[in-house]
């Protein structure tokens, strides 16, 4: 029965998902009921996932009452599970919503609900806070009592930690507490004999102690009894829910068994049916054809001569066009070895010119590198350290080289380290041009190195425009020409 009444409200849900018009407050209640009915048999969990569903569904004005009644449930399963978070909210939710909607009752609980929370936690002050608000509320609207009940034991409670977290304990309270904590059948004397017994701890006193100790022993074995039964009777709810469970679906299960063994049963026949109908129309279409090709044999035969002449003519001409399409072919292939030949002649004609440039690029870079190695070499020799040439590591100064090959030994000197470096290029130049004088050859030796005309006007101690002229006229003697009279 349990799983029927479960069945149908899962149903009910899901018919109210897939919008149906039913009424919804009517099931919202259902779900609410069934809930309760959860509760009273100690099925926490189905009780909170029943709850969870009213108030999810819970959405016109019909449904008011069972909203903030479902969050309160489920505020309560989630306090007697210690968590005291979830319960939290959801007794902060129905405060303010009955707040907005002055519904002083679901206010006058959610209060209560905080308040019971907040002393949990050792707020004390919140907690009182809590409990004064509904105190107000209850007075001002006149609850009855059942609804009132123990809330001036609370109060004293609250107050009474508020005060010991501060050091101070009043004689009225600590009266009070005594007078709470003397009452065995009230519920709140294991917390009394708890606030005396931190009392008399300061007082060095131990009576209270030791009956608080015992009252909180016997709470937790009542409360570790208590939780040992709820747990039983939970697994014995949910060994009967399998059990019905089971023998539902193995209902279930037969029936489709039955469903599909005739559903496969008449779809083996109709496959069988339609089988044998398209062989049926297959073999019919066959002796059609059959028929019209020995019709067309038939009348074919009479024009067989005419047709195996032409079928010859026609082998004539296919032989002949094979023999163009091969010769087609092979000229084809010819053409294509030619032209890759040529492709492949063009390459290497190309990788060819590309490598007599690379040889080309390798001379003159080995020429440069001859020359400045050779260069550099002059420039550590006596003499060529001093010329102001182009790359002249040592940078010499004017003052360096004023004057410098004016002297007939110093001309001599220079001849012979540059036909040291440069491979005979003095004694050399001077044996292909037998005119040219040593004091020319020493220009032709500064024109090799690039030497400005500036400097080598200094270097022989004359001008510019001299150094010019004596230019030309060993332009003139290298070629071979005459050299004109100075006018």
């Amino acid at each position: 029965m349990i799983e029927y009444k479960k069945i149908g409200a899962i149903l009910l849900i899901a018919f109210s998902l897939l919008g149906c018009t039913a009424n919804k407050a009517s099931w919202t209640a259902e779900a609410y009921t069934y809930a309760e009915e959860c509760m009273e048999r100690g099925d926490m969990t189905q009780a909170l996932l029943y709850y969870n569903i009213s108030s999810g569904s819970a959405r016109e004005a019909d449904s008011i009452p069972y909203w903030w009644k479902a969050m309160y449930g489920e505020g309560k399963i989630y306090f007697m599970n210690h968590r005291l978070q979830d319960a939290k909210e959801n007794f902060e939710k129905i405060r303010d919503f009955a707040q907005r909607h002055s519904l002083d009752t679901a206010q006058f609980i959610a209060l209560t609900g905080l308040s019971d929370i907040a002393y949990q936690n050792g707020v004390y002050a919140q907690a009182l806070f809590h409990l004064q608000k509904a105190d107000s509320i209850a007075m001002v609207k006149g609850f009855r009592s059942d609804l009132t009940t123990g809330l001036e034991q609370k109060r004293l409670l609250a107050v009474s930690g508020k005060m010991l977290q501060k050091g101070i304990l009043p004689d009225s309270l600590s009266f009070d507490l005594q007078r709470l904590a003397a009452d065995t059948t009230n519920v709140w004397q294991a917390e009394a004999l708890k606030w005396l017994a931190i009392q008399e701890g300061k007082n060095m006193g131990c009576q209270y102690a030791y009956l608080a100790l015992q009252q909180q022993d016997s709470m937790w074995t009542q409360e570790l009894i208590s939780y040992t039964n709820r747990m039983t009777r939970e697994q014995n709810l949910r060994e009967e829910e399998f059990n019905a469970t089971k023998d539902l679906q193995q209902r279930w299960l037969s029936a489709i068994l039955v469903a599909f063994a005739l559903l496969l049963g008449g779809g083996i026949y109709t496959a069988a049916e339609y089988r044998r109908r398209h062989e049926l129309d297959r073999i019919r279409t066959i002796l059609y054809q059959k028929e019209q090709a020995i019709q067309i044999l038939e009348r074919e035969k009479e024009d067989s001569a005419s047709l195996r002449h032409q079928i010859q003519e026609k082998t004539r001409q296919m032989e002949e066009l094979a023999q163009r399409e091969r010769k087609l072919k092979e000229m084809a292939e010819l053409l294509h070895n030619k032209s890759q030949r040529l492709e492949d002649l063009s390459r290497q004609m190309e990788e060819m010119e590309n490598l007599r440039k690379q040889l080309e690029q390798k001379q003159r870079e080995w020429t440069e590198t001859e020359a400045d190695i050779r260069r550099s070499h002059l420039y550590d020799m006596p003499v060529g350290r001093r010329l102001p040439a182009p790359g002249n590591p040592h940078k010499p100064q004017k003052e360096d080289f004023d004057g410098l090959l004016v002297a007939t030994d110093r001309q001599k000197a220079f001849l012979a380290e540059m036909d040291r470096c440069f491979n005979r290029f003095a004694t050399g130049l001077m044996d292909i041009t037998p005119g040219l004088t040593e004091e020319d050859t020493v220009y032709c030796c500064f024109f090799r190195l690039e030497v400005r005309p500036t400097d080598i006007a200094t270097l022989m101690a004359r001008t510019k425009s001299s150094v010019s002229k004596r230019r030309v006229r060993i332009e003139l003697k290298l070629s071979g020409k005459d050299i004109p009279s100075p006018q």
